[in-house]
């Protein structure tokens, strides 16, 4: 998957205004965690997920398929 922005849309719950935010700073942030123990925590429907930077302004989500063994 290529994703080609880096904003989410954030909406305030009492005025109904939206902001759009940047979160390269939470992905760069979350890279450079050197906890890779709590990094490899994460899962979607049963399958590890990994995030990682690939170059400034690239970053790749990694699913680990079923039954496939590797180290980080």
């Amino acid at each position: 998957m290529k994703l080609n922005y880096f904003g989410y849309s954030i909406e305030n719950e009492t005025n109904h205004k939206k902001h759009l935010m940047d979160i390269r700073p939470f992905l760069n942030a979350f890279c450079s965690y050197g906890n890779t123990g709590y990094k490899n925590t994460f899962s979607h429907n049963g399958e590890q997920i990994f995030l990682l930077k690939s170059s400034k302004n690239l970053y790749l989500f990694l699913m680990k398929a079923r039954g496939q063994v590797f180290d980080l």
